[in-house]
């Protein structure tokens, strides 16, 4: 078995097709290049294994900018990973992430991280990764539909007239900005807010069925800490949607004060050689931890 890295002109076709045997990507060139071609932060570098002549593994490494006040520093995320079946179990996933890996640490790797699902999760603890921090847990809670809060604007299709205030603290985040929150929620499953008092929030959601019920799930919000509490009830009243899911227990991400609350779920983020991230800490947003990347 043979390793190499990605081309992009002569790879793209078998490699989507190989996607169809894993990913259920097969094909899908517009779901490729939105997500490893025109990512603001750079296009992802990706890594092959030949045997025979025939790709039967692919690994992407998705490129990821974090900022706090000190500045940015640019991160990688080992992301869409395929194995066809004739090749699984010869621990392929492991030594093709190690190749990858090895190809991107010249001149120095860049901080790596990722959020891993149960399945994948024991092969990254085998490569020495470990889990950073406690798993971020999520909440369920009312959200009532009176009280004062500001009109909204909700709709599909990123509000291009609205400036995000992104607040910047010693703890690194995602760089956001204008053309990251309009790459990343391009899928036709977010919808934005915006207060029509204020150019300067963005609140981003997701809406969810669950047992039946209509929920509305915060992906990200940027702009004033004030706003975010009021332009989420704005939005659940204009929903007609009552029940709010985001991240629990986290200053920076309140649920607020509303009704009752049930903590359901929670994501794992895993690291590797990443010192210099995480010695400020980090903080996610719920898209962030999202496994639609």
């Amino acid at each position: 078995m043979e390793f190499r890295p990605f081309n992009y002109g002569e790879d793209l076709q078998e490699v989507l097709a190989l996607f169809g045997t894993g990913l259920s990507k097969t094909g899908d060139r517009s779901w490729f290049d939105w997500k490893h071609r025109d990512n603001p932060f750079g296009p992802s570098p990706g890594f092959l294994a030949e045997m025979d002549g025939k790709i039967v593994a692919a690994r992407f490494f998705l490129r990821w900018r974090f900022r706090n006040l000190a500045g940015t520093i640019d991160a990688i995320r080992p992301v869409d990973t395929v194995v066809h079946p004739s090749a699984r179990r010869q621990g392929v996933f492991s030594r093709l992430t190690r190749y990858g890996l090895e190809q991107l640490a010249t001149p120095g790797l860049p901080p790596v991280y990722n959020t891993p699902n149960s399945n994948s999760l024991p092969g990254y603890l085998k490569m020495g990764w470990e889990v950073y921090g406690e798993p971020l847990p999520y909440a369920y809670r009312l959200c009532p539909p009176f009280g004062n809060f500001p009109q909204a604007t909700v709709g599909s299709h990123y509000p291009t007239e609205v400036s995000p205030e992104v607040t910047v603290t010693d703890r690194y985040r995602t760089d956001l900005s204008a053309d990251f929150l309009r790459w990343r929620y391009a899928g036709p499953v977010y919808r934005f807010a915006t207060s029509t008092a204020s150019r300067s929030a963005l609140l981003v959601y997701r809406m969810l069925s669950v047992r039946g019920l209509r929920v509305l799930s915060v992906s990200d919000y940027a702009g004033p800490a004030a706003l975010q509490e009021g332009l989420t009830r704005a939005a659940a009243r204009r929903e007609n949607c009552y029940l709010v899911h985001t991240l629990a227990d986290l200053p920076e991400w309140p649920v607020g004060n509303g009704g009752l609350r049930k903590k359901k779920g929670s994501s794992l983020v895993a690291v590797r050689d990443a010192e210099t991230l995480t010695a400020t800490g980090l903080i996610f947003s719920p898209g962030d931890l999202e496994d639609v990347l």
